[in-house]
């Protein structure tokens, strides 16, 4: 695949229909990535579990459920630009490795 995706090909939009600066919080940016039949949720800012330059980030499959990224959880929160981009690389080159295994445990066997 020639034209691989990463973290500044994103575009976020800022969640108009929660306005998390009323609640006196940061605004909430979303931006969405879809591929091999898979999506990846980028957010920041509101309540998400991300600060200044981090991210919150789930991927979801073709049946809209959510793809277990670590032992523990199908969300990953405080990533790097660097981490979401890893990500969006798997799913592109290697998305068979996304089931059963965490995306921490593949991102060394997919060598991105």
């Amino acid at each position: 695949m020639s034209d691989i995706k990463t973290f500044d090909d994103l575009k976020f939009e800022q969640d108009i229909n929660f306005p998390h600066e009323k609640l006196g919080k940061q605004p909430k940016f979303n931006a969405v990535f879809s591929v091999n039949d898979y999506v990846v949720s980028v957010v920041s800012g509101g309540s998400t579990y991300s600060h200044e330059g981090t991210y919150e980030v789930a991927v979801f499959d073709s049946n809209d459920d959510p793809v277990k990224l670590s032992d523990h959880d199908t969300v990953l929160g405080w990533r790097t630009k660097q981490e979401v981009s890893r990500i969006m690389k798997v799913i592109q080159l290697r998305p068979d490795l996304l089931k059963p295994r965490t995306i921490e445990q593949i991102w060394d066997e997919a060598g991105v």
